[in-house]
């Protein structure tokens, strides 16, 4: 319906730059709650462009654009991008210097890139304030949401018990509201996952992200979704020492991540499948297989930062400074930092 409201649109006699926003700004909704990345990049960006010939980047309609696309952007494994314009988003949103007038759905999606980024204590306080926020507000979906990733930002901060807490707080909540299969389960699967590696208990984790493989293989869950469940389950795999079934599932996610993004797209998710994907390849003795795969990984997830991180660090110990491996770090013209 969208694509056909565009097509409509370029055969008015007169076609006004506000209703030609609406158009593409529904455009790039579709394409991303379709899952067509690619092709939803672009439509956001013609849309704020409007916005900005009209003068209107600070207004409400702005910053729900800022944040659609930064939520894309976040989605596909590129918070870096994501988070300027989310930070953008707050600014025309925020009547003041707090948060109190910032919708809470916003402060989610800020602090969920926040905490891909790493930014665990910043994370924080914009979600505690959206859970406060959606509590008050009986925003039953949104809760939801900030209670999924207090749980991540817990786990992250070394607070095993309170990321529990959270989750087990929110698990009746969803199959309360939404149908089984629902992407919100992945989601929940993933964090119970990644809870029981962070507490050493590999089964758990792996009975977790088959749990999640299971269901982000149903025909309700995109590409992104499922490729995240199977990397998950390739680094799950390769801290119990199962480098063939690791490899099988890093190789279906990279072949997702290939069809679901954009080609040119530097990915946190296809940097991560790769990097699962090379270390099972080393670990079974394919030297030269996973070489490609770590140069691969490099360009997806580490292009902008120069910086190995310490999962390299180790990968490029083991193969030593004399193997391709090794020397990849020198032929990207990495630092490697302590």
């Amino acid at each position: 319906r969208a694509e056909a409201a565009r097509a409509t649109w370029s055969t008015l006699a007169v076609r006004p730059v506000t209703l030609e926003q609406r158009v593409y700004n529904d455009l790039a909704e579709s394409y991303r709650i379709g899952g067509r990345y690619a092709q939803a990049e672009p439509a956001y960006a013609k849309a704020y462009a409007l916005l900005e010939s009209l003068g209107r980047q600070g207004t409400q309609n702005a910053g729900t654009v800022l944040n659609n696309r930064g939520i894309m952007l976040a989605q596909t494994g590129r918070p870096r991008e994501a988070e300027p314009l989310l930070r953008r988003a707050i600014d025309v949103s925020r009547s003041d210097a707090g948060l109190g007038h910032v919708s809470p759905v916003l402060l989610v999606n800020y602090g969920w890139t926040l905490l891909e980024l790493g930014r665990t204590a910043e994370a924080m306080p914009y979600l505690q304030s959206a859970r406060a926020e959606a509590v008050r507000t009986g925003d039953d979906v949104t809760l939801n949401q900030s209670l999924l990733a207090l749980a991540g930002a817990l786990r992250a901060g070394g607070d095993l018990a309170g990321a529990r807490q959270r989750l087990d707080e929110v698990e009746p909540r969803l199959h309360a509201a939404l149908p089984a299969g629902h992407v919100a389960f992945v989601s929940l699967a993933r964090q119970r996952a990644l809870l029981a590696l962070a507490a050493h208990d590999l089964d758990a984790a792996r009975s977790q992200a088959d749990r999640a493989v299971a269901i982000a293989d149903g025909r309700h869950v995109d590409a992104v979704a499922a490729a995240s469940a199977r990397t998950l389950r390739a680094e799950i795999a390769l801290a119990a020492h199962h480098p063939d079934a690791a490899r099988a599932d890093a190789e279906r996610a990279s072949a997702l991540l290939r069809t679901a993004l954009p080609a040119d797209a530097h990915s946190v998710l296809r940097g991560r499948a790769e990097l699962a994907r090379g270390r099972a390849l080393l670990a079974t003795g394919d030297a030269a297989e996973a070489h490609a795969a770590f140069a691969s990984w490099v360009s997806g997830r580490w292009s902008r930062s120069r910086v190995a991180p310490p999962s390299w660090r180790s990968v490029a110990a083991r193969a030593g400074s004399a193997h391709p491996i090794g020397r990849s770090i020198g032929e990207h013209g990495w630092m490697v930092t302590q």
